[in-house]
């Protein structure tokens, strides 16, 4: 009797779907999280917390997988990541939370119920770490771009403050961000509002008369916005008070048609028609 051998069929093992790994990223980031609860963290716990949020983050760009990543909780995470004691931990949820939001209205909305945004601007007015405040910035930013609930919460919250606060600081970089996230708040009424009665201009034409640096072109921009969509601030900036006049030239004789310095000089020459439409650029 011959016994026919038939070979097995081959097992073709599937590779972990893009969930999958993200459950697996956020299982280890319970177990950690757990561990500092318990007081038994360790530097090398902070730097698997971080890797792990920026493993999900890749999967995040990756493809679309913000909506998803809700879906499976991990939302649920990320105020308690902002909350960690490590900065860098704080610093690369803060990033996360900018991709997911970024022109995502569903995780938008949800960011929202969740607070945070609350916690990104507690974030935001921390001065320990420049890298949290960075990314924070960043995140606010992604989280109310086109989304007009995100700047209305934004807006009843202490952020304009914070804002104002941290451009009197002599972090460069983070200056010229928030002029920049300024220019696009002063486009919204309430913002407006806001600033002017929190003496953004005064702030601004004081960081303009000091020396040229890489925030520049930012702050011009910011005080562009602000005054031609804002008649009480453009009266505030036209007074003698502020110099704005004689600041302006200066800065239009120093940039002397650079190409470097186009948008800046543009900004000037807005400035200068808006608020001393009767002023000579040469005098």
């Amino acid at each position: 009797m011959q016994v026919c051998c038939v070979d097995p069929q081959p097992t073709f093992i599937l590779p972990p779907s893009d969930i999958d790994k993200m459950k697996a990223q956020l299982a280890l980031i319970d177990k950690f999280m757990n561990d500092i609860e318990k007081g038994e963290a360790t530097s090398i716990t902070f730097d698997d917390i971080t890797n792990a949020v920026t493993v999900i983050d890749g999967i995040i760009l990756s493809l679309d997988n913000s909506n998803d990543f809700f879906k499976i909780g991990g939302f649920k995470r990320l105020v308690p990541l902002l909350n960690c004691p490590n900065a860098e931990v704080v610093a690369t949820t803060a990033e996360l939370i900018a991709d997911l939001c970024q022109n995502n209205t569903f995780c938008q909305t949800k960011a929202l119920e969740l607070g945070i945004l609350s916690e990104l601007v507690k974030q935001l007015a921390n001065p320990i770490d420049p890298k949290v405040r960075l990314k924070s910035l960043y995140a606010l930013s992604c989280l109310c771009r086109h989304n007009e609930e995100s700047i209305k919460c934004l807006s009843e919250s202490n952020a304009v403050q914070v804002l104002l606060q941290i451009l009197h600081e002599p972090d460069e970089k983070l200056r010229t961000k928030t002029a920049f996230f300024i220019t696009h708040l002063s486009e919204h009424e309430n913002f407006r509002e806001a600033f002017y009665s929190t003496d953004l201009v005064p702030t601004l034409i004081k960081l303009l008369s000091s020396e040229q640096d890489s925030s520049s072109e930012y702050l011009l921009s910011a005080l562009e916005n602000q005054v031609s969509r804002h008649l009480q601030s453009r009266v505030q900036s036209s007074s003698d008070e502020y110099n704005l006049l004689e600041i302006l030239r200066t800065k239009v004789k120093l940039y002397n048609s650079e190409e470097e310095f186009q948008e800046s000089t543009e900004y000037c020459k807005k400035l200068l028609a808006l608020c001393f439409p009767d002023a000579k650029l040469d005098s």
